[in-house]
């Protein structure tokens, strides 16, 4: 009788795994504590306190399963997708000793820690990629350094206010974009010989297109406004 209740017991935890849908198929496992609870968003708190906002979609007995929880709640969550969007599939309560929920857990734990080392990669590596660029721009005379015009909020608003002005004016256009766009040309180059775009949504044409300071913008001024 005691290998008969301990197969149940095993049986009835593996049940809520198998509660997914034929033919939906998993793609993301979410498990935490439950901080928001909306119609069609849920956000968790998770391994090491991190924040999960997760908006979905789902069936009518899912979102219905859904509502009966609140903030406080340890829940397992099967997430698909339904045309771009995320698709609750499946939500329950972790139990005690729950053996589904702790290996998720480990593994969005696992995860962050990747991601973090990752995330620690990337950032040496560009730092180190925008020294090089730095060091191939000191001699370009397009190139405009950030420091080149120190200013505070209000003064960037006044040099902003007075190209916008100048620029109007059609025999200063072809001047001032000049300045502003061999800046941006030398940030392309040296970006592009160094390879610095790689790993960045946009490549070097969004390191060149966001490398417009106030300083590029007073040179242009100071070379074309006077």
């Amino acid at each position: 009788m005691h290998r008969l209740r301990s197969a149940c017991l095993v049986v009835s935890l593996m049940l809520p795994a198998m509660s997914v849908a034929m033919g939906d198929q998993v793609t993301m496992r979410q498990v935490g504590v439950l901080v928001e609870v909306e119609a069609n968003r849920l956000v968790f708190s998770g391994p090491g306190n991190a924040t999960t906002r997760i908006g979905f979609t789902c069936r009518p007995s899912v979102c219905l399963k859904a509502a009966q929880f609140s903030v406080g709640d340890e829940v397992l969550a099967h997430f698909g997708a339904e045309k771009g969007k995320n698709q609750l599939l499946f939500i329950r309560r972790c139990l005690d000793s729950d053996p589904e929920c702790a290996r998720v857990r480990e593994e969005l734990a696992l995860e962050q820690v990747q991601g973090s080392a990752r995330r620690d990669i990337w950032l040496e590596r560009h730092e180190a990629c925008r020294n090089q660029m730095q060091l191939s721009l000191a001699s370009d005379t397009r190139y405009v350094a950030s420091d080149e015009h120190a200013s505070g909020s209000e003064d960037s608003d006044r040099v902003r206010l007075e190209y916008n002005s100048l620029i109007a004016d059609r025999q200063l256009r072809a001047c001032m974009e000049g300045v502003v766009f061999g800046h941006q040309d030398a940030v392309l180059e040296a970006c592009e010989k160094h390879r610095c775009g790689e790993d960045v949504g946009g490549g070097c044409s969004h390191i060149s297109g966001y490398s417009v300071t106030t300083a590029v913008l007073a040179r242009a001024i100071e070379s074309c406004g006077n």
